[in-house]
């Protein structure tokens, strides 16, 4: 039998989720101010993903990421394609051995949909560069968690607070710099999945819910909720996400992705930077659009 789970309603529930399990703060538009705005390393180059189904969507945004900053450093000189690294030592290539990885990479760690950070459990051997052949440590990890979406009382954020503080302390203890994703609001549009919503139901508490958690562990914040939300007040006829449950990025929507998390990186203008995957269909302006609303979103989240 199929499933009759809708990934767009809560789980348990045929309703809209109550607002009176939001906590106050986190509904105003006085929107609470990031503290931390960049890395403090702002080239990294190994980074560890602890995500679900947004993140590993249309061939996994850490594949996306990694080709997307190829194609950017192709273009700077001095560099000749990929890097393969050997005891620290870069090669022109990869010779099939185990003990050889690129210098440009992302360890992805997937879980279920919408699960609680908790599941990722002790982050010790994953983050301390000694996982798997890689001799080169991870730099940043990246937690994606859907979870609080559907679960909004104070209890549930206050016990998700903890998780990601004990989270990015284990990183801090390996020289990891924790990020956290910013989840965006879902849309509904016209001729898609019913009636055209409000746009901006949830972008307050989307946006303020994970910069506060941010701010309270010293993380930095991927505004992916700022470039969804401003997509869609700028393009409101071009849809970013997928029909089916407003949620999860298509194809555009997995390139805007992809400028926002490079952006707020490594903070080099995307603009110019011809990197579309294999889909031929999205056309250069509508590639501008994309890296253009991906800088200006981070510009502003960070302001």
């Amino acid at each position: 039998m199929p499933s009759t789970f809708n990934p767009a309603l809560p789980k348990g529930g045929t309703g809209a989720v109550k607002k009176d399990t939001i906590p106050i703060k986190y509904t105003t538009k006085d929107f609470i101010k990031p503290k931390r705005k960049t890395l403090d390393d702002m080239h990294p180059k190994q980074v560890a993903y602890f995500a679900t189904s947004h993140i590993y969507y249309n061939n996994s945004i850490h594949n996306h990421l990694k080709w997307l900053t190829y194609t950017w450093l192709n273009t700077t000189e001095g560099f000749k394609g990929r890097q393969w690294v050997k005891h620290g030592d870069r090669k022109p290539f990869n010779p099939h051995d185990e003990s050889y990885m690129e210098e440009y990479y992302g360890r992805v760690w997937f879980w279920g949909n919408s699960q609680p950070i908790m599941w990722h459990g002790d982050l010790t051997e994953r983050v301390s560069g000694k996982f798997g052949p890689a001799d080169w440590p991870v730099d940043v990890a990246l937690f994606q968690c859907n979870y609080l979406y559907n679960n909004r009382s104070i209890l549930h954020i206050n016990e998700h607070k903890e998780y990601y503080m004990n989270a990015f302390e284990q990183c801090r203890q390996n020289n990891v710099e924790p990020t956290v994703f910013m989840h965006a609001e879902r849309i509904k549009r016209k001729n898609e999945i019913g009636d055209h919503e409000h746009l901006g139901r949830d972008y307050a508490y989307m946006r303020n819910l994970w910069t506060d958690i941010a701010n309270l562990g010293d993380a930095l914040v991927i505004p992916w909720g700022v470039s969804v939300h401003n997509w869609y007040e700028k393009y409101p006829e071009i849809g970013i996400l997928n029909p089916w449950c407003g949620n999860h990025p298509n194809n555009l929507g997995t390139i805007l992705m992809n400028y926002t998390i490079f952006y707020t990186y490594y903070r080099v203008d995307p603009r110019g930077i011809d990197y579309t995957y294999i889909w031929d269909d999205i056309d250069k302006d509508t590639l501008l659009k994309l890296q253009t609303i991906a800088k200006e979103s981070v510009d502003e989240y960070f302001a």
